[in-house]
């Protein structure tokens, strides 16, 4: 695959993508971290799981995101509960994670 070759190019590991997702936000992430390879070249995260979960969330829901990471499902739910005067809480549990912010 395009994406298993360039990572391991360390330069081509620098900096962030800038990535206008499908479902209409943007993300922008580190290419140090392998997750974030897949939506930069499909534009595409877990969107059907995504979606199962947005279907669910009801006036003034509270969403949780526990493992959000990077937010690639904070944002589009967050998206979905602004519409119905909901919430989303993300966290982020490992910290090792915390350091690409």
């Amino acid at each position: 695959m395009v994406a298993a070759t360039l990572m391991r190019i360390p330069s081509f590991r620098e900096g962030l993508w800038n990535i206008p997702m499908e479902k209409g936000h943007r993300m922008i992430v580190p290419r140090a971290a392998a997750q974030s390879w897949v939506p930069a070249f499909t534009a595409r995260y877990d969107d059907e799981k995504v979606d199962l979960v947005r279907r669910v969330i009801r006036h003034r829901s509270l969403v949780l995101d526990v493992g959000a990471c990077f937010g690639f499902w904070t944002l589009p739910l967050a998206r979905e509960a602004a519409r119905h005067n909901g919430h989303v809480v993300a966290f982020e549990p490992v910290r090792r994670s915390h350091s690409y912010g």
